[in-house]
């Protein structure tokens, strides 16, 4: 199955919904706008199979993949029945996880700031609940066991990275080498060989001057620091290029072939886990060795992301101040808080794929 993350409420279901100070009524009017908020911003979690866990059925969800059957190449005999073929199932299991976090408030802010407070705090909440997901997510799928790193020489993995996505030293190295796809390419024909799904469908040519047509395209997600390098890429097409601006995805950077290119801060580098920094010009955080930065591409069905149904997906937490009770016995201190259930997990590691590059100084 797959059903929407979003916010889902019948006004005659409200059992199991806790709010704290909050009634039920404004609970989902916080709830609603402290998700939408969230939302707005979210990326990784778009491109997963989105499902939910039924309310009282347990806290493990499974998904179920069926491998192709085998091409039949051999002729059927006359009067004998053939062979038959197996069906292979390829099964997941995950159990959801409960985040959440809060906010100590006083009586003093309720008195000075009304119900403004709350607004302030609900965006930063919303902020902070949209890079959790996100990075819990990253966690999950930056573990791929498809992997490539940019490098002029050596076999051992992240410790040789000394190259950008273009197989260039940094931008500003001296004679930093011809620009190439070459890496990008062996990845590309890696995920079309898996029959790996494209997630993005053809946006076609117009009549549009200095316009070009987008291929059915995987993602690549990847830190801004690489944009400088990704536009040194042979036949890189930047997004406002595009034949139409129709389809595009937030922060998306342009394309290559059939991959778009889309940033997102959350995609920390391994610090000082490259090759031994020397005339390369690439980023390094104490200037030891080069940082290695992921570029995470996806096809379709790569991986899920899963949340209890029967809640909201992120449900408010609110303890008004006044409440008299245990070591707060003057009603001095309240809480804004928010909870939730969330679990992510890779279901094709063929449909995914890691590139770690080194990125360019600038310097």
């Amino acid at each position: 199955m797959a059903v929407s993350l979003g916010y889902r409420f019948r006004s005659n279901d409200v059992s199991g919904y806790d709010f704290g100070g909050l009634s039920i009524d404004d609970g989902f009017v916080v709830a609603r706008r402290l998700l939408k908020r969230t939302m707005e911003n979210l990326f990784l979690m778009r491109l997963g199979v989105k499902d939910q866990i039924q309310h009282h059925q347990g806290l493990t969800i499974g998904w179920d993949r069926l491998e192709h059957l085998p091409i039949v190449t051999d002729a059927i005999v006359e009067g004998e029945t053939p062979d038959f073929s197996q069906i292979d199932r390829q099964s997941v299991r995950k159990t959801v996880s409960q985040y959440g976090d809060w906010i100590p408030t006083t009586d003093v802010m309720d008195l000075a700031l009304g119900s403004d407070w709350m607004d302030g705090m609900m965006d930063l909440q919303a902020d902070q609940i949209k890079r959790t997901l996100e990075t819990l997510v990253f966690y999950v799928v930056r573990a791929g066991t498809s992997v490539s790193y940019s490098r002029s020489t050596g076999s051992t993995g992240r410790v040789d990275i000394n190259r950008t996505i273009a197989g260039t030293k940094g931008v500003t190295a001296t004679s930093p080498g011809t620009a190439s796809g070459n890496f990008l390419d062996l990845i590309i024909r890696s995920l079309e060989a898996n029959d790996a799904g494209k997630l993005k469908k053809m946006i076609g040519p117009t009549d549009g001057v200095s316009t070009a047509p987008v291929a059915q395209s995987f993602i690549a997600v990847h830190s801004p620091k690489m944009i400088q390098d990704i536009y040194t890429l042979p036949n890189f097409t930047p997004v406002e290029q595009y034949s139409s601006q129709t389809d595009i995805m937030p922060d998306e950077v342009g394309k290559y072939k059939q991959l778009r290119f889309v940033a997102s801060n959350i995609l920390d580098p391994w610090a000082d886990s490259g090759a031994a920094v020397g005339t390369d010009k690439l980023l390094s955080t104490t200037g030891v060795s080069n940082d290695a930065y992921p570029i995470l591409i996806f096809a379709d069905e790569a991986f899920g992301i899963v949340n209890m149904q029967g809640y909201t997906s992120v449900t408010p937490k609110y303890a008004k101040p006044k409440v008299q009770a245990g070591a707060d016995p003057l009603g001095q201190r309240g809480s804004c808080g928010w909870i939730t259930w969330f679990a992510a997990a890779i279901l094709n590691d063929n449909f995914m794929y890691r590139g770690e590059v080194g990125v360019s100084s600038l310097a």
